[in-house]
């Protein structure tokens, strides 16, 4: 995809391969040199990530738009019954008090190690009146679900976000690209009860997972 303001740049203007995401449409544009100057007919702003940045250190793409007495926005992800099954969020959440946290990435270290196991403890949950946690990363549903039965925790549904639909529609992306590991979700999680977000948690310094653990958000019921 090429934008207008690529096709009308004189070619002598230079084009660096980083991509960035558009605020608009979630697209990849090629990033340009330092010397060129955004024009009112290219209003595509962003900053590109690094090369050297990683999943432990990476860049938010967009102001978030969710906030805690929102609904959750009209997307749907990839849950399994039997196989794959579509799910609306509006489906998944409704009529249940719940538990939603989004992990970089399936099998890494922190998602794996801290994140993921945390909510394990049914009981700890049970006490907080929660019906179901759900966990959600822009992987597949097959990885998904290999990730959490190697976790043995096939108490938790999992979300599969593979082309970010609802990742950005909670606008929740990383760009993680300049490391090699293209689109992804924040570490967050949140409270659901019925459709509508009454607490929400992101980690307030890269690579740290404690407000977003079990016990994080937990503490927000």
């Amino acid at each position: 995809y090429v934008s207008k303001g690529q096709r009308d740049r004189p070619s002598s203007t230079t084009w660096s391969t980083a991509p960035y995401r558009a605020h608009t449409e979630g697209r990849y544009y090629a990033r340009p040199s330092p010397s060129w100057n955004k024009s009112p007919d290219n209003p595509v702003s962003q900053t590109a990530i690094d090369p050297g940045e990683c999943l432990d250190n990476p860049r938010k793409t967009k102001t978030m738009a969710i906030a805690e007495g929102s609904a959750v926005p009209e997307a749907s992800g990839i849950t399994w019954a039997d196989g794959p099954k579509p799910t609306s969020l509006a489906d998944l959440f409704a009529g249940k008090k719940s538990i939603l946290f989004g992990v970089p990435g399936a099998f890494t270290p922190t998602c794996s190690n801290l994140h993921l196991p945390s909510f394990n403890d049914k009981a700890q949950l049970n006490a907080k009146g929660i019906d179901q946690v759900v966990c959600m990363a822009t992987n597949d549903i097959f990885v998904l679900q290999a990730w959490n039965a190697s976790a043995g925790a096939e108490h938790i549904t999992m979300l599969a976000d593979g082309n970010g639909d609802v990742t950005r529609a909670l606008d929740l992306g990383l760009d993680v690209s300049g490391a090699g590991l293209g689109f992804r979700c924040m570490r967050f999680a949140a409270v659901i009860d019925d459709g509508v977000i009454t607490a929400l948690n992101l980690e307030e310094e890269p690579g740290a997972c404690e407000l977003t653990t079990a016990s994080g958000i937990l503490e927000r019921v």
